[in-house]
């Protein structure tokens, strides 16, 4: 579930997002989780109605591996301003 909120703003204030294969995640505020399901999951979107944002989002697909029952980063997609930046598994030092 996506729940955006305001959170307060200052110079010693910033979030990490991690994202590992075989899937494991752990979100802005250290919360981890597994996704194991061959899906698409947004990592990171502005959530701003009033337009003064750039458009901003990081997605994450799973698909799986062969017979396993667990899935695996495939690909990521960054979407800013419009444009989306894709970097895939299977093309090595390639960002598309």
């Amino acid at each position: 579930q996506l729940i955006c909120s305001h959170m307060p703003w200052s110079n010693d204030t910033f979030g990490i997002c991690h994202v590992a294969s075989d899937p494991h995640y752990t979100s802005f505020d250290g919360v981890s989780f597994q996704f194991e399901s061959p899906c698409t999951y947004v990592m990171s979107k502005v959530c701003d109605e009033s337009g003064l944002l750039p458009e901003f989002a990081v997605e994450v697909q799973n698909e799986k591996k062969g017979e396993s029952h667990v899935s695996s980063i495939q690909q990521v997609n960054v979407n800013v301003h419009g444009l989306r930046v894709t970097m895939m598994r299977t093309e090595k030092k390639k960002v598309m």
